[in-house]
């Protein structure tokens, strides 16, 4: 698996930096291993009601407790979650799951409870007729390696877009992206 991240990872950044001195670099192989390293998706039961909260607005002190108290209050539960700061913004993605009766209620309460802390919320219901309640229907990856990549160069528009087509173009699957411009970061002008 290290082995695969070095390969991996030098590779896509020698053709990022290919990108921006307009090189061209011979394709790249398939990695593929028969360990899977990804965390499971959260199982999901099927008799409760599972809902994708997402909320977004100016960061404030107290904004996860006001919403995880909207949720404890209906007696539901946080199944999965990531929460990011971006600047002065916070951003929310949630799946909720609560007893069946009590779903359109801790939705309304959510989205009241967002707006008062300056909140946008969103919700919607979850299906939960996946094998095992597992969340999405995603691709089998097979005997897929996992590997962390970091790219680390100028910034250019369409870096993201060029280097998650030649991932796909290369059969590997991107499960979580974090990408952010530093202050003093140069730019490629062409």
């Amino acid at each position: 698996p290290a082995a695969i991240v070095l390969g991996v990872g030098s590779t896509i950044a020698m053709r990022s930096l290919a990108y921006s001195y307009r090189v061209r670099l011979p394709a790249m192989e398939r990695f593929v291993s028969s360990e899977q390293e990804s965390a499971p998706q959260p199982g999901l039961a099927v008799g409760d009601a599972h809902i994708f909260v997402t909320a977004y607005g100016a960061d404030r002190l107290g904004l996860v407790a006001r919403l995880s108290e909207c949720i404890s209050a209906a007696r539901a539960n946080i199944s999965a979650s990531k929460i990011i700061t971006i600047g002065d913004d916070i951003a929310f993605m949630m799946v909720v799951s609560a007893p069946s009766g009590g779903a359109d209620a801790l939705r309304k309460s959510l989205v009241a409870a967002g707006r008062q802390g300056g909140l946008r919320v969103e919700t919607s219901r979850i299906d939960v007729s996946t094998p095992e309640g597992k969340i999405g229907r995603r691709p089998s990856l097979g005997g897929a390696a996992c590997a962390r990549v970091e790219l680390l160069g100028v910034d250019q528009p369409g870096l993201v877009s060029r280097v998650s087509s030649f991932l796909a173009t290369h059969g590997l699957n991107i499960q979580s992206l974090d990408s952010r411009v530093y202050s003093g970061a140069a730019h490629a002008t062409d």
